[in-house]
């Protein structure tokens, strides 16, 4: 279970990578050219932000096929973090049967039983 520190120190980190958004469009530059400028930048990260990079590409792209709304990409994004539903109502400032609503919707979007699943999901499709 994460410490308060470590939510912290997690929200910070997720807070300088890209938004999935942003790394859709790199990720749909890289495609139209191999000399991209994106590409680039990549070997100058560390392997933990490189995989930061490719799980927020991942969620854009997760995004965009199951159509999710911009309430379940967040739920998406603090569940591929581990947290619960009860940090992720901290999190989002909402309440705890707001995010159920959530998780249970994302769930049947992907087509997956469990948070687990869709997280394994999200890795061996998207990434």
């Amino acid at each position: 279970m994460l410490q308060a520190n470590q939510f912290s120190e997690i929200h910070a980190i997720n807070q300088e990578l890209p938004s999935p958004i942003d790394a859709l469009i790199a990720q749909a530059s890289e495609r139209a050219t191999v000399d991209s400028p994106h590409l680039q930048l990549l070997p100058s990260l560390s392997s933990s932000e490189r995989t930061a990079f490719r799980l927020s590409t991942g969620i854009a792209l997760a995004a965009e096929a199951w159509r999710l709304s911009r309430r379940q990409r967040e739920v998406l994004v603090l569940s591929t973090q581990g947290l619960t539903n009860k940090q992720m109502a901290f999190e989002l400032s909402c309440c705890l049967k707001t995010i159920e609503v959530h998780v249970t919707g994302l769930l049947k979007k992907a087509g997956v039983a469990r948070r687990n699943e869709l997280v394994a999901k999200l890795i061996h499709t998207y990434t």
